[in-house]
């Protein structure tokens, strides 16, 4: 970790990272860039967080922090291992940071809108290894993923399996936080609308994205190919209305949420972490109920 000072943004911390080609993070990130820009031309803001990333060699560089964050995984196993198939771990971590009403309802919102902005971001540049370390959660609500290392439908394989199955993460912690609770509610459908309007918006804009990724066929980033042109293409669905591209959203939202193995995933995860770390909390690890019977 390395200091920075920023003048009159105060100390600026990064880390100084060995062993990744980050030529593929620093391109990721200044594509959600040129996506937030457009949905804020449209009037769309969707609270989305972004970090600065320099490569400085081959396979090193600097990468920003985030102040103020915590890794999906920490926040969950601060209900045990299989924290990660529980729903309330997100809720209840944003509650302690936000202590009145008000906080956490303006924590809440950030969190709806920043999900919806990275479900759209990593749908449409196919952003795999999609774990629990790799999605991280800003004490005011805001959701940002970090290390897109695996894009462009590069999908993490476990074995024979591959480990990203679904369009994008959506787990039911999360949508216990967008629905207020534990059942379907009105704040669900604002968050499809609102996934469905940043699609469209970057549909519209489709070839401004091919043209980007066209460009930097030649550049020698790994995994930058016409073949990921026509990948991100594919994504796009231009060749569908407006209203039938929503639609097709809306049910890859359904069957994201629907999915079990991402949190099965999150789980694998957890066992991994406690095995070549020892990072865990005393307890009852492997419980999926929050009391212990003796």
């Amino acid at each position: 970790k390395i200091n920075f000072n920023g003048g009159d943004n105060g100390i600026i911390s990064a880390i100084f990272k060995v062993g990744d080609d980050l030529q593929q993070d620093m391109l990721t990130l200044q594509m959600i860039r040129i996506m937030d820009k457009l949905w804020l031309k449209e009037g769309l803001d969707l609270k989305m967080v972004t970090f600065a990333c320099v490569p400085t060699g081959t396979k090193r560089g600097m990468i920003e922090m985030v102040t103020d964050a915590e890794t999906l995984r920490k926040i969950q196993v601060e209900l045990g291992l299989t924290g990660s198939f529980k729903d309330r771990p997100i809720a209840e971590w944003l509650a302690k940071h936000n202590s009145s009403a008000l906080e956490y309802e303006r924590a809440v919102s950030n969190f709806t809108a920043s999900c919806a902005g990275y479900s759209v971001v990593t749908y449409v540049l196919g952003i795999c290894d999609r774990h629990n370390d790799n999605i991280m959660l800003k004490t005011s609500g805001h959701l940002f993923h970090i290390d897109y290392g695996k894009f462009l439908g590069d999908a993490q394989m476990f074995g024979n399996f591959k480990r990203d199955r679904t369009p994008f993460v959506l787990t039911s912690d999360m949508a216990f936080v967008i629905n207020g609770g534990d059942k379907p509610s009105a704040r669900f459908q604002h968050f499809v609308d609102l996934c469905c309007e940043a699609f469209n918006i970057v549909r519209k804009h489709g070839n401004l994205l091919l043209n980007l990724f066209g460009l930097m066929a030649s550049s020698g980033i790994p995994g930058v190919t016409m073949d990921a042109v026509r990948y991100v293409q594919r994504s796009l669905l231009l060749e569908l209305s407006n209203a039938e591209a929503a639609a097709t959203f809306a049910r890859m939202i359904q069957s994201s949420l629907k999915s079990w193995f991402t949190q099965f995933n999150f789980f694998l995860h957890n066992l991994a972490q406690l095995r070549f770390t020892g990072d865990h909390n005393d307890g009852n690890l492997l419980s999926f109920v929050s009391r212990t019977y003796t």
